[in-house]
């Protein structure tokens, strides 16, 4: 796959856009580990939010929710992130939807400002046509035009030129909009097939740069990130480290661009972006979810000093809005986001107890709390069921429909075989939210008078207990305490910038690396950012087989 032209190679057929080449439909797995083998390419979608952020920057248009309606929503896999690639399908109703926001855009766009803004000039010649053509490609496709890009592109301006009573802002907006539709602008492509396939090659400074400002500002390279590509690209291809540490210093120091990514993380991280808060009236559920995503943005240094993320743990604060703190019992403070000291609160420790977090999961079983929470919290694997037991599935769920969530669990485990296996490696961390409610509120009997109890244990990857706990205190303690917890958030940060599965993307030694450096820098939300912008899979690339 070049990263200009031709297939990207998703996949199982394509389907032609505007502007030459065409967007692969499918969703193949992701690439294995470096040096191994993958039968095919994958190239990422922006999502709608990259689209709107990018649009934004590059031509200082606004995007409304509206505009994008068309285009099918993003997608995110029940452990990952919004910028999952595996996770993006692609269907006719893109192409439909982006045709529609390449009108809403340049509708919008003031032709002559934009075109000045650009390349310093605003006209038909084909002087202005060909600098518009070099500097608005380099721009919206991240790298310089190809050859073939170019002579397209030219080729469109200056047909367009040529019509009769046809304005240069015409001219210009059909520039725009054909090059908001082609595929080199809607997917972060890599020439994932430049070399010999099963090994490793260094990214390109263009490549480096997009996969930068794609993660930590969830938008394209501007220009100074571009120039910083091109001194790479002149350089022979290595980043100089200073160079490199300088570029990422200052957009993280970019507080509008570098709350995108932060708030997105976040969202993932927690479900809120796109849970559906069972039981929550629709104000509250907004609520919950304005709250959480508050709550670990302040962590993160939104509002406040940045702290080791550990304190998720631990903290007796907690972010929240007028209706979240109904759900905890407290008088509001007053209305929007505001800091509830929970000290008073026992039950309340740690940001696992939040009303939104716990109410993005959407469900007081154990089974939903637990495989949620290991894999998040924990990372762990959580095997799946063997082949051929799906009734006995079945059967044993209808037999503990009624019980409480501990009960539920106990009998899971009384059944032996496979459901002990299995369940074993996730209920456990659970059964120390049994007294919180679909939405995050405490209480010690259910709905039937039944007690509901906090004690339990937490495993180990070999399902055998690590640590016994009580209750909430002392099952975050022993989270805070262990280093899985923290070598978790570093894959969980590795999988959003690489939009792949952490370990396939990169190894564990990069993992164990990069969370080295992010515990040696501080463990705070900065210092885990940026192990992953040094990690040396963010300036690697595994080289696959072309499609076929």
């Amino acid at each position: 796959m070049t990263p200009g032209g031709g297939d990207p190679g998703v996949g199982g057929g394509s389907t032609a856009l505007p502007g030459g080449g065409s967007t692969g439909v499918g969703g193949d797995p992701p690439p294995p580990p470096m040096g191994t083998w993958a039968p095919t390419p994958i190239a990422a979608r922006l999502t709608k939010a990259q689209l709107q952020n990018t649009i934004l920057d590059v031509l200082g248009v606004t995007v409304d929710d509206a505009a994008l309606m068309g285009i099918p929503n993003d997608l995110v896999k029940e452990t990952g992130f919004v910028t999952a690639v595996e996770a993006q399908p692609f269907s006719s109703a893109h192409v439909v939807g982006f045709s529609a926001l390449a009108k809403a855009v340049v509708a919008q766009l003031d032709a002559a400002k934009s075109a000045q803004s650009v390349a310093n000039c605003a006209d038909t010649t084909a002087a202005c046509g060909g600098n518009l053509v070099a500097k608005l490609g380099l721009k919206l496709f991240r790298r310089p035009l190809l050859v073939e890009e170019t002579e397209r592109f030219q080729g469109l301006f200056t047909t367009l030129s040529q019509i009769a009573g046809v304005s240069f802002e015409q001219v210009y907006r059909g520039l725009v909009s054909t090059m908001l539709q082609s595929p080199q602008f809607l997917y972060k492509m890599e020439n994932e097939t430049l070399g010999t396939p099963m090994t490793a090659r260094g990214t390109t400074g263009y490549e480096l740069a997009s996969r930068l400002s794609f993660y930590l500002w969830q938008s394209a390279p501007d220009d100074a990130l571009l120039q910083f590509a091109a001194d790479i690209d002149a350089a022979g291809g290595t980043a100089v480290p200073a160079a490199l540490n300088a570029q990422i210093d200052g957009m993280m120091a970019d507080k509008t661009r570098f709350a995108r990514s932060r708030d997105t993380f976040w969202g993932d991280y927690t479900h809120a972006s796109t849970a559906a808060f069972a039981d929550a009236m629709p104000d509250v559920a907004v609520e919950l979810r304005q709250s959480v995503k508050a709550a670990f943005g302040r962590l993160s240094g939104d509002g406040a000093a940045e702290v080791p993320l550990q304190g998720m743990f631990t903290t007796k604060s907690m972010v929240m809005t007028p209706k979240v703190a109904e759900l905890l019992g407290l008088t509001s403070m007053g209305p929007g986001p505001q800091v509830y000291d929970t000290s008073a609160l026992p039950q309340r420790v740690g940001l696992l107890t939040h009303p939104g977090f716990l109410g993005a999961i959407g469900s007081v079983s154990f089974v939903s709390r637990g495989t949620l929470l290991s894999r998040r919290v924990l990372c762990r694997e959580i095997p799946q069921p063997p082949p051929g037991i799906q009734e006995a599935i079945d059967d044993a769920r209808s037999k503990a429909l009624n019980l409480t969530p501990k009960g539920a669990s106990e009998f899971r485990f009384s059944l032996g075989g496979p459901c002990l296996v299995c369940h074993q490696a996730f209920e456990p961390i659970s059964y120390a939210f049994e007294r919180f409610d679909v939405l995050g509120s405490y209480r010690e009997k259910d709905g039937m008078g039944r007690d509901l109890f906090t004690a339990g244990y937490l495993q180990g990857p070999d399902n055998m207990p690590i640590g016994q706990y009580a209750g909430v205190q002392e099952l975050m303690d022993l989270l805070f305490a262990s280093e899985e917890t923290s070598k978790c958030l570093v894959s969980n940060m590795l999988e959003f910038a690489s939009g792949r599965d952490a370990k396939l993307a990169a190894g564990t030694a990069t993992i164990d690396s990069a969370h080295t450096a992010f515990r040696s820098g501080g463990g705070a939300f900065s210092h885990l950012v940026r192990s992953i912008a040094l990690a040396p899979s963010m300036q690697a690339l595994t080289v696959l087989a072309p499609a076929p």
